[in-house]
């Protein structure tokens, strides 16, 4: 992960700074650690971040994804907007129009929290599995969905504490996204694209996929 957050009077705010440690660290690493997937980015809306690095010409060959941080939320998993995995797009046409083409999208794994407590369980479920086929149709190569189970601290009451797909300890009792999201991760695993199935609706999209066992 490259990138850093600028602290109040830190030398980070200075972009001359930031950019040439960027610079360094990915030559680096693309030298001694070749093996490593480097991800550019990864902060909320971070656009405006690669914006940055690209304006100053950061090397394509220094990194392999964009990194999304989904905060998700109680917005549709087909909205548009920074804060989403439809995001993505806006990231990635801001690599294309700097002539990146290379980068895919990636996530972190505080990626994707949606609260039951604002969606109630059956939404939160539903939502989920959304964001986890829209994740397969990126490509993204990890997916993240909330976390195991709820926090067991005052942390429960930030937008990421209570995202479980179980319940808090020390009862951990699963949610019904539980359900869901292991029932989907089951179909889809290790699933490889194959295209895009045209609908004929903005809104809805259909995605083929190739199984483990070969089927589609």
């Amino acid at each position: 992960l490259i990138g850093r957050k600028p602290e109040p009077g830190s030398e980070w705010n200075d972009a001359d700074n930031r950019w040439d440690y960027a610079h360094r660290l990915g030559r680096l690493l693309r030298r001694d650690f070749p093996q490593l997937r480097i991800t550019l980015g990864n902060s909320l809306a971070c656009s405006e971040l690669i914006a940055e690095g690209l304006r100053r010409g950061f090397p394509e060959e220094y990194a392999d994804y964009l990194g999304l941080e989904v905060v998700g939320r109680s917005s549709l998993p087909e909205r548009q907007w920074e804060g989403a995995l439809q995001g993505g797009e806006l990231m990635l046409q801001t690599a294309r129009r700097f002539g990146y083409q290379r980068w895919k999208l990636n996530a972190c794994y505080e990626s994707n929290y949606r609260l039951d407590a604002l969606l109630g369980q059956r939404r939160q479920a539903e939502w989920y599995v959304r964001d986890l086929l829209l994740s397969q149709a990126w490509g993204f190569r990890d997916i993240f969905i909330g976390i195991m189970f709820d926090v067991g601290n005052s942390y429960a009451n930030s937008f990421w504490g209570s995202t479980g797909l179980c319940t808090r300890a020390p009862y951990t009792y699963p949610k019904k996204s539980y359900v869901a999201v292991a029932f989907a991760t089951k179909m889809l695993d290790q699933v490889v694209g194959r295209k895009a199935i045209p609908t004929g609706s903005e809104s809805v999209y259909a995605q083929e996929f190739t199984r483990r066992d070969g089927d589609v």
